[in-house]
């Protein structure tokens, strides 16, 4: 092979060798992109649970403190007090249902109200994770096909770099000593 063809293939194997350097980086900027993205929207879900928790327990206390106040009157109307009182006045499930029906009742509807919306926001969260994972998988795919493809054109330029050496070494005259 001559000199200029030596040269004209090592200067395409070195642009394709930077250009597909330059496709890593940008992948692997890609991929630092999405795990930031998928590390918030992680972290935006522990947020969602933990207001969730907390509206739900508000919620909670809320029931609890209109079963109280009607426990409470049921007290004040009552002769009994103390264990007398948890004695004749323990409720049964029936007896908690039939408490202040439309307090109970809007109470319940706001923790259905509730679960729903965060379930709904979560599930939403979820499955932007879902996408962004799926695009990561395909930018690890694309990048081992890089890497291939770099390996490939690396191996045939040090080939060419052989052969570019010894064609100038045969090319060399050799000196024999005078005598």
């Amino acid at each position: 092979m001559g000199y200029a063809l030596f040269a004209q293939e090592k200067l395409l194997l070195t642009g394709l060798i930077n250009s597909i350097q330059m496709q890593q980086m940008q992948r692997s900027d890609e991929q630092m992109r999405l795990s930031t993205n998928t590390l918030g929207l992680q972290a935006y879900i522990t947020t969602l649970q933990s207001k969730q928790s907390d509206d739900l327990t508000e919620q909670y206390d809320k029931l609890m403190d209109c079963v109280s106040e009607t426990k409470y009157k049921q007290m004040n109307e009552s002769s009994l007090t103390g264990k007398a009182f948890e004695d004749e006045f323990h409720m049964t499930e029936e007896e908690f249902h039939a408490l202040d029906v439309d307090s109970r009742q809007k109470i319940q509807d706001n923790i259905n109200k509730i679960q729903s919306t965060y379930d709904s926001r979560i599930q939403n969260v979820q499955r932007q994770i879902q996408a962004i994972s799926i695009k990561e998988n395909g930018l690890e795919m694309e990048v081992k096909r890089l890497d291939t493809k770099l390996t490939a054109y690396q191996q045939r330029l040090e080939k060419i770099e052989e052969a570019e050496g010894k064609g100038i070494e045969k090319a060399t005259p050799k000196f024999t000593g005078i005598g």
